[in-house]
């Protein structure tokens, strides 16, 4: 695993910078790690997944996310990520879909409402570069790391917590 995260960087696939707090902020710029072949049938597409910045979205290490000093340079990673992808492959006719996304649930109502946000930030910029979303369902309830349950897996009920989560994706993709 660590070979392949070093390839990542050596070519540039991860880009980031420090912040006036201090903290890691990823840049996505247009990428060539991705050769796509002649496709005279036109049937190929790009897959992409995002848990950026994982602090937040998967480790269960940070409770806020788009507010205070951070909130212009977090959702700047976000708007940058999809303005790459349409610059790079749907504007020039290559699909593009997000296989997986999602965010920990957070302990507290502020986290929860900085997840409502962040999720709906993604799935708006993705609509905006015409990528659909598949938001990714461990089935794991509660709250903290990996803990990424909207619906439940034995009767399709959407997990208590998560309903502006799913209102909001909807509404987005009506």
């Amino acid at each position: 695993n660590l070979v392949a995260v070093g390839l990542l960087y050596r070519y540039g696939y991860f880009s980031q910078v420090l912040s006036a707090q201090g903290d890691q902020i990823s840049q996505y710029n247009p990428q060539d790690f991705l050769k796509i072949p002649a496709d005279a049938a036109n049937r190929l597409m790009v897959s992409v997944h995002t848990y950026s910045p994982v602090d937040f979205t998967l480790e269960d290490r940070r409770e806020t996310w788009g507010v205070g000093d951070r909130k212009e340079a977090d959702e700047r990673e976000i708007i940058n990520l999809f303005r790459s992808l349409n610059e790079k492959y749907t504007s020039k006719g290559i699909p593009v879909y997000l296989g997986e996304f999602g965010c920990d649930a957070h302990r507290t109502e502020e986290g929860e409402a900085c997840r409502l946000h962040y999720l709906t930030l993604i799935a708006q910029e993705a609509k905006k570069a015409n990528i659909p979303v598949v938001i990714w369902d461990n089935g794991q309830p509660g709250a903290g790391a990996e803990h990424h349950a909207y619906f439940n897996h034995n009767n399709g009920a959407i997990v208590p917590g998560s309903e502006k989560i799913i209102e909001s994706l909807a509404k987005i993709y009506k």
